[in-house]
């Protein structure tokens, strides 16, 4: 009986530190592709196209 209360507490820690590791690893493995997709579906205004440097260029042309 000694022999399973020394082995419970350790058992029991191992078993929830494995628990989240694999939470946290299934987690980031998502992460990326949720980056990737939030950001090919940003809007684009009309007040950040015009402040591009490329935009401005072709505006201080056109106001020439």
């Amino acid at each position: 009986m000694k022999t399973l209360k020394f082995w419970t507490a350790p058992a029991i820690f191992t078993a929830l530190w494995i628990s989240a590791m694999a939470f946290t690893l299934s987690e980031l493995a998502t992460l990326a592709p949720s980056l990737r997709s939030i950001g090919a579906q940003a809007p684009q205004s009309r007040e950040s196209k015009l402040h591009s440097p490329e935009a401005r260029r072709q505006a201080a042309r056109r106001d020439r």
